[in-house]
Parts: structure tokens; sequence; C-alpha cells
């Protein structure tokens, strides 16, 4: 019997494995034989956030699966998993409200980044003196801050799958805001970061992210996940991450 594969978001729709259904708002403004098409579908792919707890809920597999949307989504739950799995990771602390904020600099001093619980490059500082601090512990709650690390290293990897498909190394290491250029996950990445990075994914299931680790005097610590970008650069070219996906279809790997 065919597997029937079901796509929400219309990236894959130049592979005629999958059969395109297109976002809508609520589930039931699909057709009672679209809804019946989900419930028996092989795989679904590119739910939304939404329909991808339904489906976890329901146990329809999905890619990227709900273990993907929700550690990327959310800060609070990125330093909990790796504080639960004792990955390494600069010294880091949650704040929640007026009064559990008012003692941050007993346990930080400057520099340090404070972040909100939403992940995602906009609601990540560089605080470096008091006015900063007010400004930006003011805008969220709960806080989240983190030491500055002067990293000796830093690096993006892309995991599709468990797989390391691309890498970045940032120009300047320390700097938040430094360039990044396109490197080789097997030539030049570190095997212990792509080791780590790989524990890190298969421990929480996370089967479509992009993290940064950074290299401290100590070794390899875990800095953020984000989402990964759809064209990803390497030394070889560009790669889109949707049609590597729709190989793996093809190929019968998803």
């Amino acid at each position: 019997m065919e597997r029937l594969r079901l796509a929400i978001a219309p990236f894959l729709l130049s592979f005629p494995e999958v059969k395109t259904l297109g976002v809508r708002s609520l589930m039931g403004d699909y057709t009672q034989e679209e809804r019946d098409w989900m419930l028996h579908a092989h795989r679904i792919f590119f739910p939304t956030v939404r329909f991808a707890e339904v489906f976890h809920a329901a146990r329809i597999p999905c890619f990227p699966n709900v273990f993907s949307y929700r550690y990327q989504r959310s800060r609070i739950l990125q330093t909990s998993l790796v504080s639960y799995l004792n990955f390494p990771q600069p010294h880091t602390r949650l704040y929640y409200g007026t009064r559990q904020k008012t003692h941050i600099l007993r346990h930080f001093a400057y520099p340090f980044f404070l972040a909100g619980p939403k992940a995602g490059p906009a609601t990540k500082h560089l605080v470096t003196d008091g006015e900063s601090l007010a400004q930006w512990s003011g805008r969220y709650n709960p806080v989240i801050v983190q030491d500055w690390v002067p990293w000796r290293d830093r690096v993006r990897v892309i995991f599709v799958l468990f797989q390391c498909i691309g890498a970045f190394r940032y120009s300047h290491p320390s700097e938040p805001d430094s360039p990044a250029e396109p490197i080789s996950p097997t030539r030049d990445l570190s095997e212990t970061c792509v080791n780590l990075a790989h524990r890190l994914v298969a421990a929480a299931r996370i089967d479509d992210v992009a993290m940064d680790w950074g290299m401290a005097e100590d070794g390899w610590q875990f800095i953020e996940m984000h989402w990964p970008a759809v064209s990803i650069q390497t030394p070889c070219g560009s790669l889109n991450r949707h049609q590597y996906v729709g190989r793996l279809i093809h190929e019968g790997v998803l």
C-alpha cells in the first residue's frame, strides 16, 4: 500500500510523493476527506506550530516534529533542557517579577546577556550598564540572564533528521553581531562540537534545528537554538533545506 505523505506549508510542491493541503487557520477549514487523510498519513510535513501540537497529541508523525517547534520557540525550555541533560552552557539564571530582577547584579557582573522567554535575535540584548539593564529587564517577564563569554571560537551547526548538513564559523566569536562564513562540517568543524550537538538533538528528539556553540577555556558550550534558514550556504554552494527534505522523502528516508 502506498504511503500517504501530506504537507501543510507549500514547501514541497515539486515532489509528487507529497500531497500539499495548504495552511489554513482552523482544523475545521479542511474538508472531512482531508482530515481523514491526516489521520491516516504516514507523515505530515511542515505543519504550523498549533497543528504540530494537535498531530502530536493524535500520534500522527510530523516533520519537523513537535519538539523542534517547542524548543526553538522558548529560551526557558532550551535552558531547562540543557541543564537537565547536563550539557555545558554559560552561567544562566531566570528571574521572574520585579523583586527577583533586583537580584540580577548579585549574580552577574557587566557585561552580560539579558533575553526574553521567546527565542529570537530581537529579544536578546547585551547589557553593559545600569541604564541598559533597566531598559531591557523591564521589557520582558521572565528574563533569562547569561554570562557574556570571550569565546575562542563560535559556530552555528544545522541538523536535519539528526544529521549535520551545514555549519558556519563566526569571524569575531565574542561579538554578538559577528558575520559568519560557511565551513565544512566534516573538515573544518571540531568533532567534539559535532558530537555534543548530535547528542543533544538525539536526546531531545529535535529533528530540524540550528544551534550556536562556543569554545571557552574549558571546552565547547551550548549557546542557543534557532530556526534553520531555508537557504544554507556551504563551501560548495547553496543548499535549499526544503529541497533536501524533499530528496529524503523521494529516497524513502522520511
